[in-house]
C-alpha cells in the first residue's frame, strides 16, 4: 500500500517566491493548497478547512518589492 502524499498549504502562492515553491513541490509529488489575496488562508469563520489537513504551512507572502525595500530597509 502507498503512503499518501504529504500536502502543503502555500501562503502568497502566487507572488516571486510562492510561484517556484509551489511549482518545486508540485514537481515532487506534493498536495498543495494554494493561498493568496484573493483566496486567503482566513475567513470570517476563521481558518480555511485545507489547512488543517496540510502537515505544513509555507508563509511567502510579502508586500514588498525592491523599491519599497531600498527606500526603507
Amino acid at each position: 500500500m502507498r503512503d499518501a502524499p504529504p500536502v502543503v498549504s502555500v501562503v502568497g502562492a502566487k507572488g516571486f517566491l510562492g510561484t517556484a515553491i509551489t511549482r518545486h513541490l508540485r514537481g515532487i509529488g506534493v498536495v498543495v493548497h494554494e493561498f493568496d489575496r484573493n483566496e486567503p488562508i482566513m475567513t470570517v469563520d476563521g481558518l480555511d478547512p485545507r489547512v488543517f489537513s496540510s502537515s505544513f504551512v509555507i508563509w511567502a507572502a510579502s508586500s514588498i518589492n525592491p523599491l519599497i525595500a531600498e527606500g526603507d530597509p
